[in-house]
């Protein structure tokens, strides 16, 4: 069915886009990561923060290959893609998700996809189809959308994903839906030296003012880790391996005493990048060796359900959200526009590794249409008034945290531990 004067719903899950080379679309997409993290840290109001940028880069590139005028300018732009030749960046794209997936099995099991249901009624372009189907390789199915809670099960057991416990879409997602493109993504990682669940202790978690908030099940471990100070950035930060391959770690921040999460990220977007922080790491090894640390990491389970609406549109992507201006047809002749970005996400860190899932997807509806703490036993320690800050890596007040695929410097997700832990 075509409707000249309607927009109507599509669902779009994230994922990875940049550049015309393989190192430019690395960069490209690392410095679009640690941007949406950042508008996200000015907004959080000192909660728990965990984002999966490499999801939400996959989408826009989808989204930009959908969309056209000034709607594709504005994606392309806060992706800092230019418009090159499109086979080219889809097949620099899949090269990029390629290298970051391949986890050899080694103590991580990374998996991730991409999948795009539409209404029966809903008209695809044949030439954007074809890029659906063989440049990106997007699993495509029609849905009879009149019956919203069958297609969100049909959605949902098309959804092959180690991931989730709970569904990726709800009934609502299909409301007056269009089209969904949807991208999964799902994370396993055991730590190359676990942490023994026996030295797990109950230990005082502080605020940025030194206060005692909350108690938490604090994981200790004294081996060779990789560990720097970073003057510029104003944080200690350790490196956390998983796997036997070194080829995923998880990044630790801690800031320094008197320094806040917010400005160890200032710091990180304007004084130095991800690569100058792991050559820091690197050369302290190569120099010094690694040495025995005493480090203290709290188990942490953060969940996520919100959109990204505003957050991509304070980075610039302001179009594809306006029932009037949004410019799709390349997609279809239909008018359609993305009335929310849902996202879905949630990392849970204990002694044997680091499990997270994300999902993310926007939706497009028709322009006339309304919008309407881990169990077991610990060992009690003490409250003290103060923090303890030792030569020590001790993780009891808020950091920064970064799960990372090293040979591109990609950040697969990250966030910030704060003030929401509840013992």
């Amino acid at each position: 069915m075509v409707v000249s004067v309607k927009t109507l719903p599509l669902v779009v899950a994230l994922s990875v886009v940049t550049a015309c080379c393989g190192s430019e679309l690395s960069d490209n997409c690392r410095s679009f990561s640690l941007k949406l993290i950042n508008i996200t840290e000015l907004s959080r109001d000192k909660r728990n923060v965990v984002l999966f940028p490499f999801v939400t880069w996959n989408l826009l590139f989808t989204v930009a290959l959908a969309a056209g005028g000034e709607t594709a300018r504005q994606v392309l732009s806060t992706l800092e893609l230019s418009h090159e030749n499109e086979s080219v960046l889809i097949k620099v794209n899949k090269a990029l998700n390629e290298k970051v997936l391949h986890s050899d099995r080694t103590g991580v099991q990374y998996t991730s996809g991409i999948y795009m249901f539409s209404n029966n009624e809903f008209q695809i372009n044949p030439v954007f189809e074809a890029t659906i189907n063989y440049g990106l390789e997007i699993e495509n199915r029609v849905l009879d959308i009149g019956n919203s809670t069958a297609a969100a099960v049909t959605a949902n057991s098309a959804i092959v994903s180690s991931c989730s416990k709970n569904n990726v879409f709800s009934e609502k997602d299909f409301n007056a839906m269009r089209m969904v493109i949807s991208t999964v993504t799902s994370f396993e990682g055991l730590w190359m030296l676990p942490f023994n669940a026996q030295d797990t202790t109950i230990e005082p978690f502080y605020n940025e003012s030194g206060e005692i908030i909350h108690q938490v099940y604090m994981m200790n471990q004294r081996n060779k880790f990789p560990f720097t100070n970073i003057r510029e950035l104003e944080a200690f930060v350790l490196e956390l391996p998983f796997g036997s391959n070194d080829k995923y770690c998880m990044l630790i921040l801690l800031p320094y005493r008197g320094t806040t999460v917010s400005e160890v990220y200032q710091n990180l977007v304007h004084n130095l990048t991800l690569e100058d922080v792991f050559y820091n790491l690197n050369n302290d090894t190569r120099n010094y060796g690694l040495d025995n640390i005493d480090i203290k990491i709290p188990q942490f389970e953060i969940t996520s359900n919100s959109q990204s609406n505003q957050r991509l549109h304070n980075m610039g992507v302001r179009d594809m959200f306006d029932r009037k201006l949004a410019n799709f047809s390349r997609a279809t002749s239909e008018s359609i526009y993305v009335s929310r970005i849902a996202r879905r996400a949630n990392i849970k860190v204990t002694e044997s590794g680091t499990s997270a899932c994300a999902s993310s997807s926007a939706i497009f509806i028709d322009r006339v249409i309304p919008l309407t703490a881990v169990s077991g036993t610990a060992a009690q320690r003490p409250i003290k008034s103060d923090p303890v800050y030792s030569p020590a890596f001790i993780a009891n007040r808020p950091f920064l945290y970064y799960v990372m695929e090293k040979t591109t410097t990609t950040i697969i997700f990250g966030g910030v531990l704060s003030e929401s832990i509840v013992f």
